[in-house]
C-alpha cells in the first residue's frame, strides 16, 4: 500500500464533502463525522478493514461481540455502576441508567453495551472481575484518590473539533483532584476467556514492574519510563480522552492511569499503569489525527491510500 501525498495545511473541515472530485468511473465514498481513538488505530494498522467496515459504498457488517469482548464491557457496567453510586456528590454523567439496576442486581447498562447472546456468560464474568477488583491495592488507591476529588465524570460521550479534526471518545473515568489536575483513568481487562495454564503477563510498565522508574509528583505517583508495549496499547486512547475532557484543548501534559485486570486460571490480579505524558506525544498524536482526517476527505488521496481494494466489487471486497 503506497503513503497517500499529505499535507498538513491541508483544510480538514467537517463539512468537506470526499466525492466532490470523484472521477465518474469509481465508487462514491462515505463520509465519516468524526474519527476515534479506535477508527485512527483501525486506519493506520489495518486500512482494508477500515475501508471495508467505515467508507466502503456497501459496509461489511460489524463482526459480532466475543466472549472476550463482553466481558470488559460487563466489567465496565458493574464498576461504574459502583462508583457512580459511592461518588454521587460530585458524579457529572450523561447517562442517568448508570445508577440503575434490574430485578437480579445487574446494572442496566449492561445490557446495552453487550450483545444478546453473550448476557448470561458476560453478568456472571463481570461479576467475577468486580469482585476481584474491589479487593485490589489498585480500587483502594482509586478510592482513596476519589475521595480527595473535587469532580468526577463517567459514560460522557465527547465530540471536539481538535486541531480541525472533529473526534469523539467516552472515557471511563476522570476526576479533577485536590490540586486541581485533570486525572484521565482507564479499565482493562485481559486474558478472562484464556484456558492456557501458562501466566498472561500484564502489560510491561506498571508501577510494580522491576524496570519501573517511579516519581511522586503532588501524590500522583507515576512511572516515567513509557514501555513500548503501553504506548502502542493504550497511550493514544487515553491521551485522546484526556484532550476531549479539557475541551479540545491540547496541554503540556496529561496525568493519566489505567487499571489492568490481568485473569489467568488462577486468579485475577490488577496492575497499576500511571504515567504523565508530554507535549512531545500529544503533538505526534494529534498530527496523526490530521494527518487521517486529510487523507479521509480527499478523494484523490483516499483512493490512493487504500489502494486496489476501492475498485474490488463491494460483494468480493466483503468476502475479504
Amino acid at each position: 500500500m503506497s503513503e497517500a501525498n499529505y499535507s498538513p495545511e491541508a483544510n480538514y473541515s467537517p463539512e468537506a464533502n470526499i466525492n466532490l472530485l470523484k472521477p465518474a468511473d469509481k465508487p462514491c465514498l462515505r463520509q465519516l463525522e468524526y474519527m476515534s481513538p479506535t477508527s485512527r488505530a483501525q486506519f493506520f494498522a489495518h486500512p482494508n478493514d477500515f475501508y471495508l467496515e467505515r467508507i466502503a459504498p456497501v459496509r461489511r457488517p460489524r463482526f459480532p461481540q466475543t466472549q472476550p469482548m463482553s466481558v470488559g464491557s460487563a466489567f465496565d457496567a458493574y464498576v461504574k455502576a459502583v462508583f457512580a453510586e459511592a461518588f454521587r456528590p460530585i458524579l457529572m454523567c450523561d447517562d442517568p441508567s448508570i445508577f440503575d439496576y434490574d430485578d437480579n442486581g445487574v446494572p442496566v447498562m449492561l445490557f446495552e453495551s453487550v450483545e444478546e447472546e453473550n448476557w448470561n456468560f458476560a453478568t456472571t464474568a463481570g461479576k467475577k472481575c468486580l469482585h476481584a477488583y474491589l479487593n485490589s491495592d489498585a480500587c483502594y488507591d482509586l478510592v482513596a484518590r476519589l475521595k480527595k476529588a473535587t469532580a468526577l465524570k463517567m459514560e460522557s460521550s465527547i465530540t471536539c473539533i481538535i486541531k480541525g479534526v472533529p473526534i469523539m471518545g467516552k472515557p471511563d473515568i476522570t476526576y479533577t483532584d485536590e490540586h486541581g489536575r485533570q486525572i484521565t483513568d482507564d479499565w482493562k481487562v485481559n486474558g478472562y476467556c484464556r484456558t492456557a495454564t501458562k501466566s498472561l503477563l500484564p502489560t510491561a510498565g506498571h508501577l510494580l514492574h522491576k524496570k519501573a522508574v517511579l516519581m511522586d509528583n503532588k501524590g500522583f505517583i507515576h512511572n516515567t519510563v513509557m514501555p513500548k508495549g503501553f504506548k502502542s496499547k493504550y497511550q493514544d486512547q487515553i491521551l485522546t480522552y484526556d484532550w476531549l475532557l479539557n475541551d479540545g484543548i491540547i496541554g503540556d501534559m496529561a496525568f493519566v492511569g489505567i487499571d489492568q485486570l490481568t485473569c489467568n486460571v488462577t486468579g485475577i490480579v490488577t496492575y497499576q499503569h500511571r504515567y504523565i505524558i508530554g507535549k512531545e506525544e500529544s503533538d505526534e498524536l494529534i498530527t496523526s489525527y490530521q494527518k487521517a482526517w486529510g487523507i479521509l476527505n480527499d478523494y484523490e488521496l483516499a483512493v490512493e491510500y487504500f489502494g486496489a481494494i476501492v475498485d474490488v466489487p463491494a460483494e468480493i471486497a466483503m468476502e475479504r
